[in-house]
């Protein structure tokens, strides 16, 4: 099966008749797919520009080879202006050519950070993005039936700082029964298990992180959703996402979305040792088979010092093969987990850019007494007299000098430095450490924090993380607050740096 490749265009136009030239930054790009069981998809897609000069009113969307029935109900441009979210209806015109033009309902542009919204609906199994396949199973010499997930996302012709898609599953967490208590803590891990979820190794090499978590449904179920994450792209880097589940598998054999009346079965033209040359988890494992033979050879024939060699290479192989599977299922065993940990070197292991990270713990800080915003056009805090800072309060404090003005070039050395001491932390499993506090951050049972001193970062980090994750809507004006702006305009104006 060929991944069809598409592409974007960023035509701009219609932008207002004045002296400053367009000047336009693509920073970030959310993609979400919701599956459907009839084999159709749901395609969200969220771009955010910032608009430095002119204004921007559209642009030319083009390379989907899937047929396109656009939701402009679900469409719309929207901007912050006087600490305001305000939304604009898009219009959404074919072009003869097969791309479209969305752009701004009634002439409208805009300028400054910028999103655009707009959803569609394209039918993936009709188009032979998602079918069932067989594959031979050499020991048993019997087929597995699976069900086989090969789609990308648009491409860009211009940089980004960011893409984020996520693929969410018509397959219910709540369908895995679990009656052992110590299970329950593991379900989502056997519930990946039970399905087969395997990546290929392309997918796993092109994005910077891979991880999964829980969808509520309308009907209150949990759902199944992979998360794909990349950093600084390239023009017309793409985010391949070939995958597959086992088809026979208890939480699909019933499922519609597997059904023959809704996708095509090529196993006769599907080359499954292609598929294995590309998939490292299972290459590994097919390494390690051929190596058991020839350790089998080796004892029969070889003398010792070949055997060393081989154990040698055994245990890399093994290695290699574990990183795949933390990557894949980042809770499958139990490893050394940092817990008593600062919440700014979270923010920091967490790596949220630093405009954000700068306005979080600024809000944690306010919101716990220990500092205030003082009125001035320009970003300025004080500390209050009766406040008690701990060391990484301090020293993050100290980027602010004496009349309470944000020094830029010392809280991008603060950053800098705590971004690359996480990174860099051997003292536990960084995967690990990373999955335990994305999670810990998404829960809003604040009442169970050990630490109550740090409550109000939990509230902040929490509310952040769901934010990103598209998975809190009720907070889409979380970041517009005048405090937020001040720390913008701060690096809109110094241009000095390269996380903003």
């Amino acid at each position: 099966m060929k991944r069809y490749l598409v592409s974007i265009f960023a035509l701009f136009f219609c932008f207002s008749l004045s002296a400053k030239e367009l000047n336009v930054e693509l920073l970030h790009v959310d993609t979400v797919l919701v599956y459907r069981e009839d084999g159709k998809a749901d395609i969200s897609v969220k771009t955010r520009w910032n608009v430095s000069s002119g204004a921007m009113s559209g642009f030319y969307f083009s390379g989907e080879k899937n047929a396109i029935q656009f939701d402009l109900h679900k469409s719309w441009a929207e901007v912050f202006e006087h600490n305001t979210r305000q939304e604009f209806p898009l219009d959404i015109l074919p072009l003869a050519e097969g791309g479209y033009d969305i752009i701004i309902a009634d002439g409208k542009s805009l300028s400054g950070l910028v999103d655009f919204v707009f959803t569609y609906r394209v039918n993936l199994a009709a188009s032979g993005h998602t079918s069932l396949v067989d594959k031979k199973d050499r020991l048993s010499d019997k087929n597995n039936r699976l069900f086989y997930f090969n789609w990308a996302p648009v491409d860009w012709d211009l940089t980004a700082k960011s893409r984020t898609t996520e693929i969410i599953f018509p397959i219910s967490i709540d369908d895995l029964i679990i009656t052992d208590s110590e299970t329950k803590q593991r379900k989502i891990e056997i519930f990946l298990q039970t399905l087969g979820l395997n990546i290929s190794k392309e997918t796993i090499a092109s994005n910077t992180k891979i991880d999964w978590y829980e969808v509520e449904g309308l009907d209150k179920k949990s759902y199944l959703s992979l998360r794909f994450y990349q950093e600084n792209l390239r023009e017309r880097e793409s985010q391949p996402i070939i995958l597959y589940l086992d088809a026979k598998s208890d939480l699909l054999v019933d499922n519609p979305m597997i059904g023959q009346n809704i996708l095509s079965d090529t196993s006769d033209t599907f080359s499954f040792q292609n598929w294995e040359d590309k998939n490292l988890a299972k290459k590994n494992t097919r390494v390690a088979k051929i190596l058991y033979v020839l350790l089998f050879l080796f004892f029969c024939f070889s003398s010792f010092s070949f055997i060393i060699v081989f154990l040698k290479q055994k245990k890399k192989v093994k290695s290699e093969k574990k990183e795949v599977l933390k990557m894949l299922f980042p809770n499958t065993e139990t490893v050394a987990v940092r817990k008593n940990i600062h919440p700014i070197e979270i923010a920091f292991l967490l790596a949220f850019p630093i405009v954000d990270f700068i306005y979080l713990v600024l809000e944690s800080l306010f919101l716990a007494g220990k500092i205030e915003y003082k009125n001035s056009k320009k970003l300025r805090i004080e500390k209050k007299n009766i406040a008690i800072f701990d060391t990484f309060e301090s020293d993050f404090l100290s980027s602010f000098d004496d009349e309470g003005f944000l020094v830029l070039s010392k809280i991008e050395r603060f950053y800098t430095k705590g971004i690359k001491k996480a990174k860099t932390d051997t003292t536990s499993d960084l995967t690990e450490t990373i999955a335990y506090w994305s999670e810990k951050i998404t829960s809003t049972q604040f009442d169970s924090l050990e630490d109550k001193s740090f409550v109000t970062y939990w509230w902040t980090f929490s509310i952040y993380a769901k934010y990103m994750q598209n998975t809190f809507e009720a907070t889409q004006s979380l970041f517009i607050s005048p405090v937020y702006y001040q720390i913008v305009a701060a690096y809109e104006m110094e241009k000095k740096s390269p996380y903003f």
